[in-house]
């Protein structure tokens, strides 16, 4: 690592397609999951379940319950984020954040899965959804 500092770091960049059965392909967002007039209520639920899920994972790497300064961590990162960092399984979403994203480089990248279920009220019909659900 050559740039001088102190230790390497670790970035994500995601970009999730959608093939269709005549090989037609587009790069997809997660907006693009949601019905247009609720996607906002739909991004609010997703960043919630995340800082509520935070000190449950830093829990299980450290020991130790999160303290405010934790907390506001996670929240702060959180709420920073578009949100673009994800992919997709037929259960839902794993988001991924970069060191220093929610929390000390020590602590390294995190992972969340968010359940489909959580945003299951706000998900477009005949969607990406329903390719990656198979229906």
């Amino acid at each position: 690592y050559g740039a001088g500092a102190a230790h390497p770091n670790t970035a994500f960049e995601v970009s999730n397609f959608v093939i269709t059965d005549n090989d037609y392909s587009y790069k997809f967002s997660i907006y693009d999951l949601f019905n247009n007039e609720d996607s906002q209520e739909a991004i609010s639920k997703i960043k919630r379940k995340l800082i509520e899920d935070a000190p449950r994972v830093y829990w299980e790497r450290t020991g130790e319950k999160a303290e405010q300064s934790d907390m506001d961590w996670f929240t702060t990162g959180v709420e920073n984020s578009d949100l673009s960092n994800f992919t997709l399984n037929q259960s839902g979403f794993t988001f991924h954040f970069p060191p220093y994203e929610l929390h000390c480089y020590a602590l390294g990248s995190w992972e969340f899965f968010i359940s489909f279920f959580e945003v299951i009220d706000h998900l477009k019909k005949d969607s990406i959804y329903q390719l990656i659900k198979g229906e």
